[in-house]
């Protein structure tokens, strides 16, 4: 899904600017908020929440420059791009400590 996301959001940043709300990354980060919380629901372990909690951080960026036209492009895009590396961690954090569970 990361992955697939990721393509997508660069092919879809080329429509837009950053200047205002972004629809098609927007949009895409919708769909990956909605793969995330399947995720979470389907998972027995936890970084699925952890991943989806820190994605919705994201997808509130999109929202709040729906909200407010001063905030500024750098802010917009650096806010929506942070909180990808907490969902990394928490993925790569948390697929290893589960398959050191199963391991023991």
């Amino acid at each position: 899904m990361i992955m697939t996301a990721s393509v997508a959001s660069a092919a879809g940043a080329r429509f837009g600017t950053w200047g205002e709300t972004h629809l098609p990354v927007m949009a895409i980060d919708l769909i990956l908020l909605a793969g995330f919380y399947w995720l979470a629901l389907k998972s027995d372990s936890y970084w699925p929440i952890w991943a989806t909690g820190f994605h919705l951080l994201s997808v509130i960026s999109h929202l709040a420059m729906f909200i407010s036209d001063s905030v500024r492009q750098i802010l917009y895009f650096s806010f929506g791009a942070f909180w990808s590396l907490p969902v990394l961690l928490a993925m790569v954090i948390g697929i290893a400590r589960d398959r050191r569970i199963m391991a023991h």
